[in-house]
């Protein structure tokens, strides 16, 4: 794995970074999103040498990076996580039961973005640990992280499609001017 200085890596086009740090098959399935988001109208923001938000309209959709989310350092993982502002219009808008079944399997409790939950607050001022409680689907779930409560962590094809079906949700959403103000950004 390459070492680099932090803006050194910040120079680095999304392609050569990802090839650089992810094995073939998460490659392809990594570029595979991006293509998608392309293809979709949705802008990949920079925001560390590893990760970039992913917006529709200026919506923040997901986040996209390549890292792991218990270490924050590369290991040739890659991730996505679908943004919770749009996790109150799932009830209505997902019917498949598949998709119903990946997304309970994937909660995350009791901490923020899948690490122990040691640093969260304190790292980001706002106090999410696994606080809050979703409803999720007719069922309440308990100390729900409130942050990032789905991961997918170097996602299969099959789990992948999914995703995709997420994120196009959430552009419908956005298209329909069902989504309330992205807490100010």
């Amino acid at each position: 794995m390459i070492t680099l200085h932090y803006k050194e890596q910040l120079k680095k086009p999304l392609a050569q970074i990802s090839a650089e740090l992810l094995g073939k098959a998460e490659l392809d399935n990594f570029l595979n999103f991006v293509q998608f988001a392309k293809d979709n109208k949705f802008s990949l923001k920079r925001k560390a040498s590893y990760k970039w938000d992913v917006y529709y309209k200026k919506k923040l959709t997901c986040g996209l990076c390549l890292y792991s989310v218990e270490s924050y350092k590369p290991d040739g993982t890659w991730s996505v996580w679908p943004h919770n502002l749009f996790f109150h219009e799932y009830d209505e808008c997902i019917t498949d039961d598949n998709l119903k079944k990946l997304l309970v399997n994937s909660l995350k409790f009791n901490s923020c973005r899948g690490c122990d939950g040691s640093g969260c607050g304190k790292r980001s001022s706002d106090k999410r640990l696994g606080k809050d409680n979703l409803t999720l689907f007719g069922t309440n779930y308990k100390n729900v992280c409130s942050g990032v409560p789905f991961i997918f962590a170097n996602p299969a094809k099959e789990t992948l499609e999914h995703v995709k079906e997420l994120i196009l949700i959430s552009k419908n959403i956005v298209d329909n001017n069902t989504v309330v103000a992205n807490n100010g950004n």
